[in-house]
């Protein structure tokens, strides 16, 4: 009886082993529409996205009022990277919006980052956006640590508003050092 015991486990070991080297053993999968990392924005989030390996949910002329039933019907990322710089297109109660996406998200174990205006981009806005998001999250980062200079004309689309191409690189870069 202890030989066939002893034969048993060889055989369980060898089968154990054999997965592991033909890659039988996988972690569980991520449920079905998972993403790591996902980026909701406005303009800028549709400027930067080409730059950042993340799954994006962004749309021109948009605030968080817009976002706040997609991402509650979204299954919640590790990450959630929301870019708003404070579209005055909108007269929604964004604010809230803010709050109640934020809750939402980190109520279902995700790490939120806001991002918002560049300093001196749009000064006006800069310091309401940051005022309302600085609760939530590091809105100071990136939003203002991008090399500190985005603001300056080489960065900027002749609208005075958008970053050009090399902003946007810029600025999605100092994204994903916040991301890690």
């Amino acid at each position: 009886m202890p030989l066939r015991r002893g034969v048993m486990l060889l055989l369980v070991g060898a089968v154990v082993l054999a997965s592991c080297a033909t890659g039988g053993f996988k972690p569980p999968s991520p449920p079905p529409g998972y993403a790591p990392v996902v980026l909701w924005g406005d303009s800028f989030g549709v400027g930067v996205s080409p730059y950042l390996p993340y799954v994006e949910r962004v749309h021109g002329g948009t605030s968080p009022c817009q976002w706040v039933n997609e991402i509650g019907e979204t299954p919640a990322p590790a990450v959630a990277v929301l870019l708003f710089v404070g579209n005055g297109m909108t007269t929604c109660d964004w604010p809230a919006a803010v709050q109640a996406i934020t809750e939402s998200l980190q109520s279902r174990g995700s790490r939120v980052i806001w991002v918002a205006a560049p300093k001196r981009l749009v000064d006006d806005l800069h310091l309401a956006v940051n005022t309302v998001l600085a609760p939530y999250g590091p809105t100071r980062l990136p939003a203002d640590s991008v090399g500190g200079d985005v603001y300056l004309p080489q960065y900027r689309e002749p609208d005075g508003w958008h970053l050009n191409r090399d902003g946007d690189e810029r600025f999605a870069q100092a994204i994903k050092q916040a991301v890690g």
